[in-house]
C-alpha cells in the first residue's frame, strides 16, 4: 500500500467517524428538542385547562440574567403540582407573585404543563429549532458527499 493510499484510507477514517460522531450527538440533541417541542405543543392543544398561582420570582446569572417563575396548580384529581419555568425579561416584569396565570397539563402526566403566557415563546423557539435541524442535515450532507468522494478515489 502507498503512502497515498495509506493517507487517503486515514482520511476516510477520520471523515467517517468524525460523521458517526456528529450525527450521535446532534442527532440526539435535535430528538430531544424536537420531543420537548411537540410534547409542549401537545399539552397546548389538548391539555386540561386549569389555573395556577404565581409562588416564586427569581433570577440567576451573573454575566447573563436568566428569569424564572415558580407556580402552583391544582389538577382536576386535586392534586397539587408545583413547576418552575424560565421566562422572558418582559413577561417577569410583567407578573406579580400571586398572579393568576392559566395553564394546561396533561391528563395523564400533570407535570407535563404549559403556561399559555409563553405561547408565542414556544412558537418563536419553534424557528430556532428548525434553523439548527437545517444546519445539521446541511453538515452531516457535507461530510457524508466527503466521505463518499474519498471512497470513490
Amino acid at each position: 500500500m502507498s503512502y497515498q493510499e495509506s493517507h487517503a484510507s486515514l482520511k476516510a477514517m477520520i471523515i467517517f467517524f468524525g460523521l458517526l460522531f456528529f450525527v450521535a450527538i446532534f442527532g440526539s440533541l435535535l430528538c430531544g428538542l424536537w420531543y420537548g417541542h411537540f410534547t409542549t405543543r401537545s399539552t397546548q392543544l389538548t391539555g386540561i385547562q386549569t389555573t395556577a398561582i404565581l409562588e416564586e420570582k427569581f433570577t440567576e446569572g451573573s454575566r447573563q440574567t436568566r428569569y424564572w417563575f415558580t407556580y402552583r396548580f391544582t389538577t382536576l384529581s386535586d392534586e397539587t403540582y408545583l413547576s418552575s419555568i424560565e421566562v422572558s425579561e418582559a413577561i417577569y416584569l410583567q407578573y406579580e407573585l400571586g398572579d393568576t396565570l392559566r395553564l394546561r397539563y396533561q391528563a395523564n402526566n400533570p407535570s407535563f404543563n404549559s403556561l399559555e403566557i409563553l405561547y408565542t415563546d414556544l412558537n418563536l423557539s419553534l424557528w430556532s429549532v428548525i434553523g439548527l435541524s437545517v444546519l445539521v442535515i446541511g453538515i452531516t450532507t457535507v461530510l457524508g458527499i466527503s466521505f463518499v468522494r474519498l471512497m470513490s478515489r
